[in-house]
């Protein structure tokens, strides 16, 4: 808490906290081949259509929490200086409304709200005045929603012998190659990052392949 005279300032969700999580995992064998819903009558046929299955895992899940806070020095004198993160900000506006100027180039046009470069109108922030603590609580602002869809592709080729099986497997995490932006930089004394994101949530697509043989 940054207050100790007044922890109900400081109540807040934890910052692991998510909401709403939702995992569907879902397989499914192709109904085709021999002894199968569709069937092409010929053995060759029946081979090549049959022993097929595609998996998938949809996951879906609230934003990260993160905390908007003034780290440069101890403002409010307690003598918590290396403590970085202790102390909130103040709320002067709208942090999803508006847009952002780039300190390091006024002149630039503003950017928007929920881009990569001004996740948040940093406008809406003010560091406390000297002695005062922020009026914020900590982990009150959620990052973008997660959403990810893993997919596979399994194809079984039976080899003679009861119980023999080679599989072949082609699997692909982040299918859609989404991506998914981290956490903001919250710290209002940094004047180059605040309110922009340097890091995702989600790893690039990634395929990988493989066999396995069932004896």
């Amino acid at each position: 808490m940054q207050d100790p005279y007044n922890p109900r300032a400081s109540l807040s969700p934890a910052g692991f906290d998510l909401p709403h999580i939702l995992t569907v995992n879902a397989n499914y064998e192709l109904p085709m081949g021999k002894g199968k819903r569709f069937s092409g009558g010929n053995h060759a046929v029946d081979y090549i259509l049959g022993n097929w299955q595609v998996n998938g895992i949809l996951t879906v899940r609230s934003g990260q929490r993160y905390s908007v806070t003034h780290n440069d020095g101890d403002r409010a004198g307690t003598g918590n200086a290396g403590w970085a993160g202790y102390e909130q900000t103040n709320l002067v506006g709208d942090p999803n409304k508006g847009s952002c100027l780039d300190p390091a180039n006024p002149t630039a046009p503003p950017v928007p709200v929920h881009t990569q470069s001004c996740w948040f109108n940093t406008s809406a922030f003010e560091s406390p005045a000297p002695g005062t603590f922020g009026t914020l609580r900590p982990d009150g602002f959620q990052a973008q929603r997660y959403w990810n869809l893993d997919f596979s592709l399994f194809r079984g080729f039976p080899i003679f012998g009861e119980g023999r099986k080679l599989e072949f497997r082609a699997e692909a995490f982040n299918l859609f190659n989404t991506v998914i932006f981290g956490t903001p930089s919250g710290d209002i004394s940094n004047s180059n990052g605040f309110g922009k994101v340097t890091a995702t949530a989600n790893g690039a697509r990634v395929f990988q392949f493989g066999l396995r043989f069932m004896f």
